[in-house]
């Protein structure tokens, strides 16, 4: 089972991970303390249901982000993200559908600005897309993309709130 991981900026590390007990195929994310000292925190951040008597083979991402994180991931074909405080809960307004469909083992990725701003990115059929978000969750613009062969997205947030992507 793929998991992604990142440290907070407080030094806990992030755990996103698809649950499968009894074929739900929700999306959790376990926060824990590298002393070992504080009991995890499980959380579930996904709030569309998958129920599906198999592995989906999907791709996610987290991401440290101001005040937590930031988490992408599929669902039924369709991507999604929230925002989650450092705790892992989700931040309003929750769960957030992009315009972004995803097939198996197509790479995803949610980056996110010092201001806020969000981008999520994701792969399907040799084609990168992707959709900026304002610091409420808003789509600012309309969704891009790009001819991008391969399976895998990657890229990155400057210091200056930018965003670069690498197809």
């Amino acid at each position: 089972m793929p998991t992604s991981t990142t440290y907070g900026a407080d030094g806990r590390l992030a755990l996103l991970y698809r649950e499968k007990t009894d074929n739900e195929r929700d999306m959790y994310v376990v926060v824990m303390d590298q002393t070992g000292a504080v009991k995890p925190v499980r959380n579930r951040i996904s709030g569309t249901l998958w129920n599906i008597p198999a592995c989906p083979m999907t791709y996610f991402t987290i991401n440290r982000a101001r005040p937590g994180y930031v988490a992408a991931w599929p669902t039924k074909g369709q991507v999604y993200f929230a925002r989650l405080d450092r705790d892992g809960r989700v931040l309003p307004p929750g769960e957030i559908k992009t315009p972004g469909r995803s097939g198996m083992r197509n790479g995803l990725l949610a980056l996110s600005a010092p201001d806020g701003t969000t981008l999520v990115a994701w792969k399907n059929l040799d084609v990168l897309g992707w959709q900026l978000y304002d610091a409420n969750g808003q789509p600012q613009g309309g969704p891009g993309s790009a001819n991008s062969p391969g399976g895998g997205a990657a890229g990155v947030a400057l210091a200056d709130g930018r965003f670069l992507l690498f197809p």
